[in-house]
């Protein structure tokens, strides 16, 4: 097999970061070969660390916005001299910047059904892929783009699972994303919070670094809230993995959100999860079967899912056992790594 080289701009803690880390650890260990191009000098270096000295990583350290053609040129040049099978971009915007030769060698992930990538770009790939139906589902209707659905997956092995019930009188609450609550809704979160009867005695982590750190910490002080949210800032997945069996209950109240990778995390921690009700989250835990979804955007119907799983906490644990053993026959990093490299075949 030929060499795999993925592309993308930045290597921050992220979604679609994480998910890249794991991908070419598997894919290597696999037995591919595989190069990975962090295009900007915006990247996270204990991320990168995290990954098999065994890949190969070019840091082309261009400056976010610059005008200047060098590093694209250099871009260019390094995968002209690669010689990859395939290119596999992890932003829609990157094939602009590619050669055309190169094109038909190029694929993309799309990692959420935020699509702001013109349509004239995304039809330069060769192929695309969505990481959930959900994803699929927007690029066909938008669009009118053909796309292989491939699920993101998670190394059950390195999570740490819940084996016993909270014996402490506190419900610890914990939601993980970057703090941009347009995106990912945090305030609703915390206005749920603030609705909770006074006998609900909570903790609310908070794990994500953001541009609205600011604004929610404003928001917790007006709700009266401040002693019960804890601001924790951006966390390597090392930390998730190790700390999240120790929570009673995961909150992803996103506005956007193609798949959800903590919410499978919190699956195989065995730990119960109420999200909402957009699609990608919705399909991750098939509308409710595998967890509590309440309705997008709504905190009172949000206050009112956290009481009920509060007061039923066994049911909800009953569900989370199920939801283990769900995931982890769906959303295995290596089945996910396997698909990719079975498609790049037929490309």
């Amino acid at each position: 097999m030929g060499t795999i080289v993925h592309l993308i701009w930045s290597f921050n803690i992220g979604g679609a970061e994480t998910m890249l880390m794991n991908l070419v650890n598997e894919q290597v260990s696999l037995g591919a070969n595989v190069k990975l191009v962090i295009i900007n000098n915006n990247y996270d270096q204990k991320l990168l660390n995290n990954i098999n000295k065994k890949v190969e990583i070019f840091l082309l350290n261009r400056k976010p916005g610059s005008k200047s053609p060098i590093p694209i040129i250099k871009l260019n040049l390094l995968l002209l001299r690669i010689k990859p099978m395939v290119v596999h971009c992890h932003v829609g915007s990157i094939i602009d910047y590619i050669a055309k030769p190169l094109h038909k060698k190029t694929v993309l992930t799309m990692h959420t059904t935020g699509v702001v990538t013109p349509k004239k770009s995304l039809c330069k790939y060769s192929h695309i892929y969505a990481i959930s139906d959900a994803v699929k589902d927007i690029l066909k209707q938008r669009f009118n783009i053909h796309s292989t659905t491939i699920m993101n997956g998670v190394v059950f092995d390195k999570i740490i699972c819940k084996h016993t019930n909270n014996n402490s009188n506190k419900y610890r609450i914990v939601q993980i994303g970057r703090l941009v609550d347009n995106i990912k809704g945090q305030s609703v979160l915390l206005q749920a919070v603030s609705l909770l009867p006074t006998n609900v005695d909570v903790k609310v982590d908070i794990v994500g670094d953001g541009p609205d750190m600011k604004t929610l910490r404003t928001l917790c002080r007006d709700l009266g809230i401040e002693s019960k949210i804890d601001f924790l800032g951006a966390r390597h997945q090392e930390y998730i993995q190790n700390n999240l069996h120790n929570y009673d209950m995961l909150i992803q109240p996103s506005y956007v959100e193609g798949f959800g990778l903590t919410i499978v995390e919190a699956m195989a921690a065995k730990v119960p999860v109420i999200v909402s009700d957009i699609d990608g989250t919705s399909e991750v835990v098939e509308n409710g079967k595998y967890g509590t979804i309440f309705h997008v955007g709504d905190y009172r119907d949000l206050a009112e899912k956290i009481i009920f799983s509060i007061n039923n906490i066994e049911l909800l644990n009953n569900k989370a056992q199920k939801a283990y053993y769900y995931a982890k026959e769906k959303f295995s990093l290596s089945n996910t790594a396997k698909e990719y490299i079975n498609n790049y075949k037929t490309i």
